[in-house]
């Protein structure tokens, strides 16, 4: 699979509030082309494919107000039929009013704020990042916002990630700075995940929409989620809400969790969260490409 047809995902991977159509993948109307131009196929593949060949069809940043740390000046984009929001958020809008995901911004990304390091990517805590304030929105919004940066949703794909998203998140807790926080888990519950392995889709059907990466059954491979929620005696993953699609790690308090311990949990992807954002490899390896005049660490 190449690496355009993982961003497709990505890229599809949307709130309940956005529009499917936008990516010529499904809703009313048929929409705008896919921003990446490709079709999705197997969604769980991640490529193995360097920068010099990542090469997006639309190459212009998207236009819209900035908010956070990074304060700097975007282009506007040559996407048709798409106008930037004016509510103030990150997510680019078509002229049905419905938001998609935002392409990167090379000024933004040679400015992002960095405030950890694991492994070989960068990690931003809005928590930490004292021009951010009370920064806070919802799944589609915080994802476009880190996509901006060339960082997306942060995709936690080993325990030992796992245990340094939560330290950050104990010592934000016993400070008072933050409870929760969004990651880039989401359901594959929309148009093109009929597949037969992913059945049933609420057991195999959850991935890390930042990487691409599937994210295992319960008992076949690395997963925290949480063993209490809403629903008494019921553990996580539980759709309380319905409609639960995306993955946040919440407080111990919000459901008296007795290990007393950050874990995962599906949650409605309309709720407002803290943002946390790690590097894109590929869309770092867009900005590089595209701009090589310009310094993006």
């Amino acid at each position: 699979m190449t690496c355009l047809t993982v961003l497709a995902l990505m890229a599809l991977a949307v709130g309940a509030q956005a529009d499917f159509s936008v990516f010529g993948l499904g809703g009313a109307g048929g929409g705008v082309r896919n921003p990446f131009q490709t079709r999705l196929t197997s969604p769980f593949v991640r490529p193995g494919v360097g920068a010099g060949s990542f090469r997006p069809a639309v190459r212009t940043p998207v236009q819209g107000p900035v908010q956070g740390p990074v304060q700097a000046q975007v282009q506007p984009a040559a996407q048709p039929a798409a106008t930037p929001s004016t509510r103030g958020f990150p997510s680019p809008v078509n002229e049905a009013g419905r938001r998609f995901l935002a392409l990167p911004n090379p000024q933004l990304c040679a400015a992002r704020t960095i405030n950890a390091k694991f492994g070989n990517h960068g990690y931003y805590f809005s928590w930490l990042d004292p021009s951010a304030g009370s920064l806070t929105y919802d799944w589609l919004d915080y994802r476009s916002w880190c996509r901006l940066r060339c960082m997306d949703a942060v995709s936690i794909e080993t325990p030992e990630e796992n245990e340094f998203i939560k330290q950050k998140l104990r010592d934000a807790f016993q400070k008072g700075a933050a409870q929760f926080t969004w990651t880039s888990g989401r359901l594959c519950d929309f148009k093109g995940c009929e597949a037969d392995y992913l059945q049933p889709i609420r057991v195999n059907g959850w991935f890390w929409s930042g990487s691409g990466a599937r994210i295992a059954a319960k008992g076949q491979g690395f997963t925290d989620w949480a063993q209490v929620g809403g629903i008494p005696g019921q553990p996580q993953p539980d759709n309380r809400e319905g409609e639960e699609s995306c993955i946040a790690l919440l407080n111990p308090d919000i459901y008296k969790d007795p290990t007393r311990d950050f874990h995962w949990h599906d949650v409605a992807c309309h709720h407002q969260k803290p943002v946390v954002c790690e590097d894109s490899d590929e869309l770092l390896g867009y900005a590089r490409q595209e701009n090589p005049q310009l310094a993006i660490p």
